[in-house]
């Protein structure tokens, strides 16, 4: 398929310097940026998926054993496979966080808002994004 594509004189400029940095032409430059904007849109996790992620919460008995285990640290009482396990405990928690804010930022995006109004949106508190 033959495709002919007018562009301003401004953009054609950007288009040769960006394709001459990624070391090809122009038209290699946009068939593959475009293939790859394409793949990346057909991989993105849907709403649906994002708002799942978003509010998939950290189970009940890992977070009340990482309580437990708080509260031992914080009366000096915590032997070193307890602090072995808080640290794990901690490590899971902050990897689902990561998680969350990721599909948070994402879903921001889509919607043209930024992470703040999109946090409020959700219902997050303010104190969980500062």
């Amino acid at each position: 398929m033959t495709l002919t594509v007018e562009v301003s004189s401004d953009l054609a400029e950007v288009l040769r310097k960006a394709a001459r940095a990624a070391g090809t032409d122009v038209p290699t430059f946009l068939l593959d940026s475009a293939r790859q904007r394409l793949v990346s849109s057909l991989d993105a996790p849907s709403e649906a998926d994002l708002l799942e992620r978003i509010s998939t919460p950290f189970p009940a008995p890992v977070r009340e054993r990482r309580q437990e285990l708080l509260e031992l640290r914080d009366s000096g009482a915590l032997n070193e496979a307890e602090t072995s396990e808080l640290f794990a405990l901690q490590e899971q928690l902050d990897t689902l966080q990561l998680t969350r804010w990721k599909a948070i930022g994402e879903l921001a995006k889509r919607r043209g808002k930024t992470l703040l109004e999109m946090a409020d949106a959700l219902g997050i508190p303010s104190s969980e994004v500062r």
